[in-house]
């Protein structure tokens, strides 16, 4: 059950923001505030957050700053009466939104005081496309995401061709309310790898998506998350979830397969590799596991992938037992894993394209 409480006025936006709020105290306060301090006009936007029945004071923090906000965003609240999660939160802002496009930001996480500005106006002006995505900058790494041709000041990306190009998560994605309308796609509840789920299912979905040079969000890559935790049980809890979205894909697998579906089912395989035979020795049922491995490895292969051969003959050395046990157990393999995903994926991009306006 969710409560809410709407703050401001409701007209027509052109963007319904969704903030999910727990255990952010820390953070929130410089994301609240950079949301209501966007250059874009304020009337036309819709901000959304979801206090997912946090335990600390953000809530507090995020009253405190929206009681002093006089301008004209629409701000509303929705409670959760019980903690479900990330996903939840962010479904339940999908339900109550009501702008032309969604728009999520994670409360640890800031956007730029012209970052809407930035997306409404591509969206608007390239209003064909069903996606608009910015750049970001990661506080972890340093560094932007994308890399710009310095002659290319946009990218047009047909999302038939190539999708390891964007980012596989849910933030800083300007999309279609109409998607979520249409689709009924939503994220998936107490599962991990909630935003690679949800975008492979948007690839289905979605036929061309835009991404824009500048930098529009701040990504503040949290260290001590529970993704980060290497006990027994959330390893098997990361394994089983990992199955769970590896053969949902399978299931999915239709005539709309392009590189970017590929590529998210190859990660999950790989890192599925490394995380079974890393762990072997603390995990119940690891047989169960490597034999669940085997029968995606030969479904992906029965599987008639017409752009991305190639991607097949490589995925078919892993189910050669004698072959994959060297492989697998070898610590440059495991050092290397992202590597050597790339080496696989850049061959299946020469086949593709990629479109540069």
């Amino acid at each position: 059950m969710v409560g809410k409480i709407i703050i401001k006025n409701e007209i027509m936006k052109d963007v319904s923001i969704i903030i999910p709020i727990y255990n952010v105290e820390k953070y929130v306060a410089e994301c609240i505030n950079s949301v209501i301090s966007q250059t874009y006009d304020h009337s036309k936007i819709e901000c959304i957050i979801v206090d997912d029945c946090t335990p600390d004071h953000s809530m507090d923090i995020v009253n405190e700053i929206i009681g002093k906000y006089d301008g004209e965003m629409t701000l509303n609240i929705i409670r959760h009466e019980q903690n479900l999660g990330l996903s939840a939160a962010r479904n339940t802002g999908i339900e109550a939104a009501a702008g032309k496009y969604i728009y999520f930001i994670d409360s640890d996480d800031y956007v730029y005081p012209n970052s809407l500005e930035l997306l409404i106006s591509a969206a608007k002006k390239y209003s064909h496309h069903d996606m608009v995505v910015g750049n970001y900058y990661d506080e972890f790494h340093k560094n932007n995401n994308f890399k710009f041709n310095k002659y290319a000041k946009l990218k047009h990306i047909d999302m038939m061709s190539i999708g390891e190009t964007l980012k596989l998560t849910s933030w800083n994605m300007f999309i279609r309310r109409t998607i979520f309308l249409e689709t009924g796609l939503r994220f998936s509840v107490g599962r991990y790898f909630e935003d690679v789920i949800l975008n492979y299912q948007l690839y289905s979905y979605i036929r061309t998506a835009i991404i824009i040079p500048e930098c529009t969000y701040f990504y503040r890559n949290n260290l001590n998350g529970i993704m980060r935790k290497s006990s027994r049980e959330n390893i098997e809890k990361t394994i089983d979830d990992n199955l769970y979205a590896l053969n949902l894909f399978i299931d999915n697998l239709d005539n709309r397969m392009c590189v970017g579906k590929v590529a998210i089912i190859l990660r999950f395989y790989f890192v599925l590799f490394d995380l079974l035979y890393r762990n072997a020795g603390m995990l119940n049922g690891v047989d169960e596991y490597k034999r669940s491995l085997r029968r995606i490895s030969h479904s992906l292969i029965l599987y008639n992938f017409t752009h991305v051969r190639i991607f097949l003959l490589m995925l078919s050395l892993f189910t050669l037992q004698p072959i994959s046990n060297i492989v697998i157990n070898s610590s440059f393999f495991r050092r290397n894993i992202e590597r050597g995903f790339n080496l696989f994926l850049y061959p299946a991009l020469w086949t593709d394209k990629l479109h540069f306006y």
